[in-house]
Order: C-alpha cells, then structure tokens, then sequence
C-alpha cells in the first residue's frame, strides 16, 4: 500500500516555532492545502506538541510526535521503522504546496523554476537584464521502493546535533534506482512568513 508523508517535524525557526501545518497560506490552513492535494489519509511528522492541535484541526491522517532533530533524513527514517512500508513512499515537505494532485507513478524527484528577481547576467550568448531560471528540488519526492529507501536510510551515518538532508538520501538511492526529474509547475514555497504572503489559491 502507497503512503504519502508531509515531514514537519523540524524546529521551524523561520516561523518562530508555530507548527508548519497549522500556518495559514492564503487564508487557508496548510494542512488543508496538503489533504487537498494528497488526500485525506496521508500521514504526517510533527513536533510532539504539535500532535494534539494538528487533530484537533481536522488532520485526517497519522500524526506522529517525534523531536530527535537530525534533519530530514532521520525524520524519514524514524517513520519508515514505524510504517515499514515496502513499497511506494510520497515525501512531502511541509512547506511545499501544491494544488494540483501528483499521480505520475516512477521515482522522482519534483523540481520547480526558483523564485528569483531581477538581475544583469550572461544567458549563454549576451549580457541581458531579466530574472534568470533554473529549476531547484521543491521539497517532494516519490520512491517505489520503500524496502531500498528503509535499507538506505539505515546506512547514513547521522551525526550528533547536525542535520543529514535529502541530498544524502537522493545520493544513495539514485545510485540504485534511477531518479527522474519532475517539473512541478504549481509547486509554491510556504517556508516563512513572507513566503506564505506570496501563496495564491
């Protein structure tokens, strides 16, 4: 059975500790904009006192208290031993929105065109002025093998107060299982408060 989970769990210092999806973007909660995306029974990882207030709000998935810090990668791993899932994993972060449901099976990785702003710079053939693109991972990843990924997260070495982020993860199961690149168009940043501002509906 696929299973879908939105990793929130982190200290979110950029919004001064208020849990990522209890947060409004575009007057809407975003946990809504994730169970609206995703679906109803997608599970999530948050602080341990962040539990409560997320089923409270109508959460209609697991929820899971964890605050053994270690950055994404330990995240992800501490919820592969508890779900033990062998096959299909959808890694959301929490501050990675979209409206549109994602349903293009395979291992991917999402990526999206970074907001940027005005520059002068050399396109390849001259010096224009204009707002350069390039397309960055937007925090979404699906992995068909959740019996690799587990393996694979097992194998990292975490260290003591620092954070492993997914590159480590990609890394390892890219070597293994080739990762796509997924253009995701609608893909907003909701990482801080003056990104959330900038969310649309």
């Amino acid at each position: 059975m696929a299973k879908t989970i939105v990793l929130a769990a982190g200290k979110s210092t950029r919004l001064d500790g208020e849990c990522k999806l209890l947060v409004k973007a575009d007057g809407k909660p975003v946990h809504k904009w994730h169970s609206d995306a995703w679906g109803e029974k997608i599970d999530a990882l948050v602080q341990p006192e962040h539990v409560d207030p997320l089923m409270n709000a109508g959460w209609g998935g697991l929820a899971i208290g964890l605050d053994t810090g270690g950055g994404p990668a330990r995240a992800l791993l501490e919820y592969m031993d508890i779900v033990q899932e062998q096959g299909r994993i959808t890694v959301v972060y929490a501050d990675s929105l979209v409206k549109t449901p994602i349903d293009t099976p395979g291992d991917w990785v999402g990526v999206s065109v970074a907001p940027g702003r005005v520059w002068d710079y050399w396109n390849g053939f001259d010096w224009v002025r204009g707002m350069p693109t390039f397309r960055v991972c937007c925090g979404i990843y699906q992995f068909e093998d959740g019996a690799l990924l587990l393996d694979l997260l097992r194998g990292i070495e975490y260290p003591d107060g620092g954070e492993v982020g997914m590159t480590a993860v990609l890394r390892r199961y890219d070597h293994k299982r080739r990762l796509e690149r997924l253009l995701i168009e609608d893909w907003q940043d909701a990482g801080d408060w003056d990104a959330l501002k900038k969310v649309k509906q």
